[in-house]
């Protein structure tokens, strides 16, 4: 089992960590999905209850939602990434705010996470390759977690319960603090991942027309 699930881990934090932005653009309509049958079901059975009719037009509502979310997501894939752009800015700042003890004062906490979202709504829009690089570095991060923690699985008798309750990024950041080389291979990783992005979506600027040719 372990063995599976360590494979599992690195075959995905590979992939995530060197195809994250194209991925990406795959994985947004399905986030789209997740989301839009999240509100629908939720949305309608705040408003209507939950009894038997109304959880089975709920169930419907939630279908219509996800797919308008997961086509809008497809269709408006640079909004899409403006609005994920916001949201990981909003995340940001509620967790700074947290970290400075402000979790008593939801008002404060609220204005932060506006103020996160605002300003990554903000950057999003005003440069394209700011959205784009700070894909490939959460990407690239990511998929060397991921990729370590399949190592960690196998070879330094980390268990599968303790990254299901703490997560398997936190438990592999954990376990790689506590060695100096652990923390030098991850940084090196990621580096190495974001790189391999960074040539990808270059590649994809510049196109085989543009390229040099020297002359006969």
């Amino acid at each position: 089992m372990e063995m599976l699930v360590a494979i599992c881990l690195v075959a995905v934090g590979l992939a995530v960590g060197l195809f994250g932005y194209k991925l990406f653009k795959v994985l947004m309509p399905v986030a789209g999905l997740a989301v839009g049958a999240s509100i629908g079901f939720t949305g309608f059975q705040g408003v209507f209850g939950t009894g038997v009719t109304a959880t089975t037009i709920a169930i419907l509502v939630a279908i219509v939602f996800a797919i308008v979310l997961a086509i809008l997501s497809y269709a408006f894939f640079d909004l899409a990434l403006i609005v994920f752009m916001g949201v990981a800015m909003s995340a940001l700042f509620s967790l700074i705010g947290l970290a400075f003890g402000l979790s008593a004062n939801g008002f404060v906490l609220g204005l932060l996470s506006l103020s996160g979202f605002i300003i990554g709504i903000i950057l999003a829009s005003s440069s394209v390759l700011f959205t784009e690089n700070f894909v490939t570095l959460v990407t690239a991060y990511v998929g060397t977690g991921l990729a370590l923690a399949g190592i960690f699985l196998l070879g330094t008798g980390v268990e599968i319960q303790s990254m299901v309750d703490n997560g398997v990024i936190t438990t592999a950041s954990k376990y790689a603090s506590q060695s100096f080389w652990w923390i030098l291979i991850w940084i090196a990783s990621f580096l190495i991942m974001r790189q391999v992005q960074l040539r990808m979506l270059v590649l994809d600027i510049f196109r085989e027309d543009f390229a040099y040719k020297p002359s006969k």
